[in-house]
């Protein structure tokens, strides 16, 4: 997510807006992996093009805005190698079971394309979607998933030794 930030026209972001962005961006940070103060400043500034460097404070209240809303964020320490940590949050969704159903048909697709990178990048987008599902749904869409990739790995296994034994009487008869 980049962001380019105006300055001195009437079509340049207020400084609500562009506050509102800052602690979106740094939500989404702390949602990937732990971040220290330096980290964030970093990430900001290369996110939001001019943007300048902030103060501790300003990440200070920008943190502490996410506590309100409810995320359960650690407090930089020596423990934690001075990072902030999202704990938990409250923004979580539940998936019906014919929502669940539908992943499971999308990922079992995707899997007999044999593309391997738009696997790996379906999976990572799972498990973002993992993230933010309430217990219970993250319990069915795990489980759902693991049924799923059971079955192409017993599918995978059959094809691979029925190739196999295909391969085997060739030689066979070859000799």
């Amino acid at each position: 997510m980049n962001f380019r930030e105006d300055t001195g026209d009437s079509k340049s972001l207020d400084n609500i807006s562009l506050t509102a962005y800052r602690i979106i961006s740094i939500f989404n940070m702390l949602m990937e992996e732990p971040y220290t103060e330096k980290e964030i400043n970093e990430q900001l500034q290369h996110d939001i093009a001019g943007a300048r460097s902030l103060s501790q404070d300003t990440i200070a209240i920008y943190i502490n805005t996410l506590r309100v809303l409810g995320c359960k964020i650690t407090r930089p320490s020596k423990s934690n190698n001075f990072k902030y940590e999202i704990k938990s949050h409250p923004f979580n969704i539940e998936l019906d079971d014919n929502e669940i159903n539908l992943l499971v048909k999308i990922r079992k697709y995707i899997s007999g394309l044999n593309d391997w990178k738009l696997i790996v990048n379906v999976d990572r987008l799972y498990d973002t979607i993992n993230q933010i599902l309430n217990s219970e749904s993250r319990k069915k869409l795990t489980q759902a998933l693991k049924d799923c990739l059971r079955d192409l790995e017993t599918t995978y296994e059959s094809q691979l030794v029925g190739m196999l034994e295909k391969y085997c009487k060739k030689s066979v008869l070859c000799l």
